[in-house]
């Protein structure tokens, strides 16, 4: 003979799979949300920090050709008397020591 499975056994187990499959449903759709949310949020934040290097490089490299500028204009104004020169490309080395580590003066002997 067999045995009839009862009819409240029944509904609890079809309102238990039904549950159950709700809860892996929302759980699924959440990670998922979360886990685009959270590569979103990666890429704006690694967009923001490559446009901060972006400007730090602009701004450091403006500053180098500045430096280089007012060297190649003071080294043209003053191109014979190699005291001055060095006078000033001492004072802009020293307002400029953290970019710049040497100078060098290279004069050609015969112009080309």
């Amino acid at each position: 003979m067999r045995r009839r499975i009862s009819l409240p056994l029944k509904l609890f187990l079809i309102v238990f799979a039904f549950v159950l499959s709700c809860i892996i449903l929302i759980s699924q759709l959440s990670y998922r949300y979360v886990q685009k949310e959270i590569r979103t949020t990666d890429v704006y934040y690694t967009n923001q920090i490559l446009d901060k290097i972006d400007q730090y490089f602009t701004v450091n490299f403006s500053s180098f050709q500045t430096i280089l500028f007012s060297v190649e204009s003071s080294v043209k104004a003053n191109i014979d008397n190699t005291d001055v020169i060095k006078k000033q490309l001492r004072v802009l080395y020293e307002l400029n020591s953290n970019y710049v580590s040497n100078i060098y003066l290279i004069k050609a002997i015969y112009p080309f």
